[in-house]
């Protein structure tokens, strides 16, 4: 009984373990995949600052003194965002997700050409 209770015990540390080195890995790629949205950023071709603000549910608001500024802005969000779900979806509109994705999606570049 003794020999089995060590025997469990040793599995059940060795998964805690594995368990542990698994959520902190999972942390570290997750975590370095956020955007920074605590930065300043110097940017050429606005008239004045803008300010980008997220509130508790990740949405963006743009504050700027001309309507080209805020516009400027909402796009570096977006980008800062989801630059690459814009990416994939400016390949696919070209046909072009075969030279990333291989041969899988080549019927549907062949489509979208």
């Amino acid at each position: 009984m003794a020999a089995a209770f060590k025997w469990l015990s040793r599995l059940f540390g060795a998964l805690a373990a594995t368990l542990a080195a698994g959520l902190l890995v999972l942390w570290v790629l997750l975590s370095g995949a956020l955007p920074e949205r605590d930065r300043d950023f110097r940017v050429e071709g606005l008239s004045a600052p803008v300010r980008i603000l997220y509130d508790a549910h990740a949405v963006p608001h743009v504050f700027g003194e001309t309507e080209a500024d805020v516009f400027f802005g909402l796009g570096f969000a977006h980008a800062t965002d989801r630059l690459w779900q814009m990416e994939m979806n400016r390949r696919a509109a070209q046909g072009r997700l075969s030279e990333l994705l291989g041969e899988v999606t080549l019927p549907f570049d062949r489509f979208m050409r």
